[in-house]
């Protein structure tokens, strides 16, 4: 493996723990705070060569990019990323336990209410994911861990598709064959679902023992994945009871439509069954189990007061002999196994392409059919990629390819901005002609601020809050502002090479407003009282709409001011002149502004704001209202004769 180096970034390297298809990952320590992490590493050097080099190398950047958004107690947190020359890195969570993909291989039999309990938060992870537009497009027992207390953790987001990324292409098929839904082997648009056909997969071999598509090669096992039903999971262990089995069919579903629309829903599912099975009524009556109805929003957190009687480390009465084994068991695969996770999951899937044709258990084998198809366009001379697979030359071309029958062939066809593509299912050997008729290319990104919900305006135009999607247009640029108040705009150009954009905006320093007068105010904004019994307040900038009170001298009055960042502003306050109020009988009750004053006539030289006001006199025969004006440093009388 070569030499290990003693540092990458500020961490320094253990030991290695495992190598993938994407680089090394170390063992490592994190000087700051003496934790432990895991350090995956990719040369650019080793891969760029290669003909899906820099897409390596991007889906090893988006890699990052998700891990921002997923933020969970069930998804491997990632700490740190850089670059060193040509060594990029991830420091992310050192997850020490064996993956399911171990337990399974070590044929180690976990009670059922268990496996369903690390189901339910492996669903609640996913569904958080999908709810933040990130498909895993790779889930299998490899990449889902277990830490020492059987706490699920998901790894491995390094080809997870960002919903509004196009990088990979129609057609490219990124996964592992054994848990890949019918659309992604046949090329067609993936989103979440996909992700719950290979939930189904990993329930369906954690309770059964067998995975539901088996095949001597990947090329049979995805042609039984499109073509063929699984046996019901209690055919396979009679134990099951019959809404495991159930759920389990429903996740396999052929067609999307047909699956659970939501990890989430799934989890219910699951948490029902457990509530209503008598297989599971002594397990949960000694479960601090949830008992409301929960929607998926809800599931994380209800699902993380889940306590396993069973679990190792919780167990009461268990036989420590049984005990013994099993650590002995998942010992062995964390040091025999190298970290078996990170070796054989955590580095990311490759592209796939059709194999042999024998198929296991005696059954016929799936024909390899070869077909000519001849690629015109309009325009002509544009680029052919087959299932993601660069042709020799420019269309007009004939191309020939060999699949198995029933194959489904995406074929993409680029010139400049203009493509066109097609997906062709390989049922005979007969000559095909395709013509494409080229159009311009458009994709979406994502658009994400923080702090969330601020401005967005593309080219001048206002076109809502973040988070959001933005269409692109091959071969346009477009000038983005994003814009919140007390923060700094933020200014991009996008073109249709451009990453999803996650701009995290810069608090701006506040302005003071200061208030030139000879007393104190109430300083409100709306409802919201900014500051009592004083002449200052500090503001983020923007433009701000207040309402300044001071009761005792009849002040109400509403300012608009632009507060900038950093500078200083002043606002005058009405300077004070004097009221006389006579009145005529005398045992009139006053009201001024709408403040009662009782029967307080006559008034004499009482201090209030300059400006307009309102007094009412209410006496026992009726009532009267006027508006009178104070001037600063002036005396302003009220005389009035009431009706008898």
């Amino acid at each position: 493996m070569g030499d290990i180096p003693e540092t990458i970034g500020r961490f320094e390297i253990i030991d290695i723990v495992g190598k993938g298809a994407m680089g090394i990952v170390y063992r490592a320590r994190d000087p700051n705070i003496d934790r432990t992490i895991a350090i995956k590493t990719i040369k650019t050097a080793e891969i760029e060569d290669a003909a899906d080099g820099e897409e390596l190398i991007q889906r090893f950047r988006r890699e990052v990019q998700t891990a921002g958004i997923l933020t969970h107690s069930n998804i491997v947190t990632i700490y740190d990323v850089g670059q060193k020359d040509d060594l990029h890195w991830i420091a992310m969570e050192f997850v020490d336990g064996p993956s399911l993909a171990k337990i399974i291989e070590d044929r180690v039999v976990l009670p059922l209410q268990d496996v369903l309990a690390i189901f339910v938060k492996i669903c609640s992870a996913v569904d958080f994911a999908h709810k933040r537009g990130i498909i895993h497009r790779d889930l299998k027992p490899a990449n889902i861990l277990l830490t020492e207390d059987w706490e699920p953790k998901i790894a491995d987001f390094g080809i997870a598709r960002v919903s509004s990324s196009t990088m990979t292409r129609t057609g490219v098929i990124l996964g592992t064959p054994s848990y890949m839904s019918p659309e992604q082997i046949t090329g067609q648009s993936i989103d979440g679902r996909s992700d719950i056909f290979a939930l189904g997969i990993i329930l369906y071999e954690l309770v059964t023992g067998e995975r539901p598509f088996m095949g001597e090669n990947p090329t049979t096992i995805m042609y039984k994945i499109v073509h063929s039903d699984p046996l019901d999971p209690n055919a396979v262990n009679l134990a099951l009871p019959k809404g495991l089995s159930d759920i389990v069919m429903k996740a396999l579903a052929k067609n999307p439509q047909e699956r659970y629309q939501t990890a989430g829903q799934m989890a219910n599912d699951l948490v029902s069954l457990v509530r209503s099975s008598p297989e599971f009524a002594v397990a949960t009556s000694r479960l601090d189990m949830p008992t409301a109805a929960i929607g998926s929003a809800e599931i994380s957190t209800a699902f993380d007061r889940y306590q396993s009687v069973e679990a190792p480390g919780r167990a009461k009465g268990r036989s420590p002999l049984l005990w013994i084994v099993i650590s002995i068991i998942v010992l062995a695969g964390v040091i025999g196994g190298g970290l078996y996770f990170l070796s054989q999951g955590g580095l990311g899937g490759g592209i796939l392409s059709g194999g042999g044709s024998s198929v296991a258990g005696g059954e016929a084998p799936v024909p390899t059919l070869t077909k000519k198809i001849t690629v015109n366009s309009e325009p002509e001379g544009a680029s052919i990629s087959v299932d993601g697979e660069q042709q020799v030359g420019l269309t007009p071309a004939a191309i020939t390819i060999s699949k198995p029958k029933g194959s489904v062939v995406a074929i993409v066809v680029e010139k400049d901005c203009l493509g066109a593509e097609a997906q062709i299912t390989v049922e005979d050997e007969e000559p095909l002609e395709q013509t494409f008729v080229l159009e311009t290319q458009h994709r979406e990104i994502s658009i994400a601020s923080t702090p969330e919900g601020a401005d967005i305006r593309v080219d001048g135009e206002q076109l809502g809050k973040t988070p959001a999607q933005l269409d692109i247009e091959c071969g346009k640029e477009y000038q983005l502002q994003l814009a919140a108040s007390g923060y700094r705009s933020a200014n991009l150009t996008l073109n249709w090479e451009s990453e999803p954009v996650n701009a995290t905006l810069e608090r701006l320093s506040p302005g003071t407003i200061a208030l030139q007068g000879s007393y104190p105010v109430a300083i409100y904004r709306g409802r919201s009282r900014l500051a009592a019994g004083t002449n200052s307040v500090s503001l983020q900038p923007g433009t701000y709409n207040l309402r300044l009170v001071n009761s005792e001298y009849f002040l109400d009055m509403n300012i608009t001011i632009e507060v900038r960042e950093g500078q200083r502003h002043q606002a005058q306050l009405p300077g004070l002149g004097s009221l006389w109020v006579f009145a005529n009988p005398p045992d009139a009750e006053i009201v001024i502004d709408g403040q009662n004053l009782g029967q307080v006539l006559p008034i004499r030289d009482k201090p209030i704001a300059a400006g307009t006001h309102e007094i009412k006199f209410v006496w026992q025969n009726g009532e009267k209202t006027q508006r009178f004006e104070v001037k600063a440093g002036e005396r302003s009388q009220v005389r009035e004769v009431l009706e008898q």
